[in-house]
């Protein structure tokens, strides 16, 4: 029982620590009037400042698209080579050392075998960084620009000439954005399939036996 003095003098001594930070929370938070305009920090810009933000933003936007492109490309490049050198070297391995066998989980199997599983893998890992993330940043990219261009597809210059407008047009000359990932997939499928049937076939063909 004579604790209890000592445990209510300390809860008040933090309640009285803790209650001015409160207070000064709560009053120092500045009440924001609603935007009639709905425009936001844009509400006090003049025209053209607001035309040189969305020019910018037009830039970044289309340089984003030339960068993640540029990037794809790279990639599928890098990936083209690999398998072309990977299926070579496999193919060199047959030729030179036909009897040149790896003893792996109780089988023995062709040097060539390992080389193509290896070549695969790589594919597959150059297909993963491809699709899962430089083509979604490229998607992201190009809806961001049909945003700008629907915006100002009602607006227009001179001789009818509408004010942006190349990320439309070059999609719609291309075909949906969404049925470009079967492209991206065929792609890569067709040349795994292949490796998959050249990998079933040394395996069938170069039997140690």
């Amino acid at each position: 029982m004579e604790e209890t003095p000592a445990v209510v003098t300390g809860t008040c001594g933090v309640v009285l620590f803790l209650l001015p930070i409160i207070a000064g929370l709560l009053l120092g938070r500045e009440k924001k009037e609603p935007d009639p305009t709905g425009e936001g920090p844009f509400a006090f810009l003049t025209p053209s400042e607001r035309a040189n933000i969305l020019l910018e933003e037009w830039k970044q936007v289309t340089g984003m698209q030339m960068h993640f492109n540029d990037m794809i490309i790279r990639m599928r490049t890098l990936a083209v080579s690999v398998v072309i050198s990977v299926f070579g070297a496999a193919g060199f391995a047959i030729g030179q050392f036909e009897d040149r066998f790896v003893h792996i989980a109780g089988e023995d199997v062709h040097v060539a075998a390992i080389v193509i599983a290896f070549g695969l893998v790589l594919w597959l890992t150059i297909f993963i960084i491809d699709y899962g993330y430089y083509y979604k940043l490229l998607v992201g990219s190009v809806r961001r620009g049909w945003q700008i261009d629907d915006a100002f597809r009602t607006v227009k210059l001179f001789d009818g000439m509408h004010l942006f407008g190349a990320a439309r047009l070059i999609s719609e000359a291309i075909g949906p954005i969404g049925a470009s990932k079967y492209f991206v997939w065929t792609f890569y499928g067709l040349v795994y399939f292949t490796g998959l049937v050249y990998l079933v076939a040394v395996l069938i063909v170069l039997d140690p036996a």
